[in-house]
């Protein structure tokens, strides 16, 4: 506003359009011998979550021998991982930080997956007898 001096938005920012605004203003009194002097503001726009992760690969298809995780003598189970699920997020900062879940497809829980990297593994035995076709539904969520 020329008469007050104050700044306003005309219509919306969105960052991932442009993250960044540098305003060059100017002044002038009114005076007999007019005076004048400028600056420079720069404007960042802070994120808003408004993105939802996307998977880089959406459908894994994995076969696995059905004694995947062994169990050495007085040893600590070893685990077969499946395969790592990777998204992506527009948004930055803690609002593009991306979290794996599995949240279907799994009801006896004999499959793990890193809350944060996305790495599935089998977590017991599998019997093929038993089940011999598993389809997880895997979702990346921020939050």
């Amino acid at each position: 506003d020329a008469v007050t001096g104050n700044i306003t938005v005309s219509g919306s920012l969105d960052r991932e359009n442009q993250s960044l605004y540098t305003l060059q203003l100017s002044v002038t009194d009114l005076g007999v011998v007019r005076l004048n002097n400028s600056a420079s503001i720069t404007v960042n726009v802070t994120d808003d979550n408004d993105h939802a992760p996307v998977f880089v690969n959406s459908f894994f298809n994995v076969s696995l021998p059905e004694n995947a995780v062994s169990f050495p003598q007085g040893g600590a189970a070893i685990y077969a991982q499946l395969a790592t699920f990777s998204a992506t997020d527009t948004d930055v900062g803690v609002n593009g930080d991306i979290y794996y879940q599995i949240t279907a497809g799994d009801p006896t829980n004999s499959f793990y997956i890193g809350y944060r990297n996305g790495s599935v593994i089998v977590t017991e035995d599998l019997d093929r007898e038993t089940q011999d076709f598993y389809r997880l539904t895997i979702t990346a969520f921020d939050e």
